[in-house]
């Protein structure tokens, strides 16, 4: 009797286990679960990446939008070059004005220089050959320039008298320019991010 009983519970044991087995999965399929279970992990950080990025995204957007908002409200300070009229007659003479404005409503703006020139000015062809240009350094004088909210100041003139320096045999002369459109470039010396540049007809 104990020994059939022992047989019994030795079949059900085999059985059992024989169940487990048919129930685990087999194969492709272990190694396809354990795959998923793998690129949970790899999907969360793909998630949280994409996340922080969008994050980043949305910050710079509203940072620039706020910096040029900013800057239109709050313009800075710009040179002006002012003449008479915007074309003149063969030989007449051009004058320009150099001038530096504050347009903010805030801010007093201020230059110093290490000489008593405030400005470079050149005029140039449409080929872009200078056809004239200031020169000489000015007085070794430092010089501040102030500029107050809404104010502007005259830095200096230039006069033009269409000529251009030509070289003949060692001699010097200065010819007529002929006609055409020349452009005015100038900026505030020592401070070349300030800058402005316009056109003159000639003829």
């Amino acid at each position: 009797m104990a020994i059939r009983d022992g047989l019994l519970i030795e079949v059900e044991e085999e059985r059992a286990r024989e169940r487990a087995r048919e129930a685990a999965p087999r194969g492709k399929g272990r190694r396809k679960a354990a795959a998923a279970q793998e690129e949970l992990p790899r999907q969360r950080q793909v998630s949280m990446v994409m996340a922080v990025l969008a994050v980043v995204f949305i910050f710079v957007v509203a940072s620039a939008y706020a910096f040029f908002t900013l800057r239109q409200d709050h313009p800075g300070p710009k040179l002006v070059l002012e003449m008479a009229k915007a074309a003149y007659a063969p030989g007449e003479i051009v004058n320009i004005t150099v001038r530096l404005e504050n347009p903010s409503s805030g801010e007093l703006q201020v230059y110093e220089l290490s000489t008593t020139k405030k400005f470079s000015l050149q005029i140039v062809n449409e080929s872009g050959s200078a056809v004239a240009s200031t020169y000489g350094q000015g007085q070794n004088v430092p010089t501040r320039i102030e500029v107050g909210p809404g104010e502007s100041e005259e830095l200096g003139t230039f006069e033009w008298n269409q000529t251009v320096e030509a070289v003949e045999g060692g001699n010097v002369t200065y010819e007529q320019v002929p006609p055409g459109i020349y452009t005015i470039q100038a900026s505030l010396e020592e401070h070349t991010e300030l800058w402005v540049k316009k056109n003159v007809l000639i003829g």
